[in-house]
């Protein structure tokens, strides 16, 4: 008798979807947000003119972002929205 485990693990994985998780953006977070989505993809550069802040700071808040998951980094310090 087969157990068919394999295949059950199998059906599960398959239909698993991952929820993204919400997060409440502080005013700084919110400004970058709604820049990059309106812009689709923008450079840190951009993006610092844009909020008139220092790269430094600016590289902070990047970095949280993205690791919550809501900014994706790409080639040539571009960002967009995941």
């Amino acid at each position: 008798m087969l157990m068919q485990w394999e295949d059950d693990l199998t059906k599960k994985n398959q239909n698993h979807v991952q929820l993204p998780l919400i997060f409440d953006l502080n005013s700084d977070e919110q400004k970058v947000f709604d820049y990059i989505k309106e812009s689709k993809e923008a450079s840190i550069d951009d993006i610092s003119a844009y909020c008139d802040w220092p790269q430094s700071k600016l590289a902070i808040i990047l970095l949280e972002m993205e690791m919550n998951g809501i900014i994706q980094s790409l080639p040539g310090k571009m960002y967009k929205q995941p």
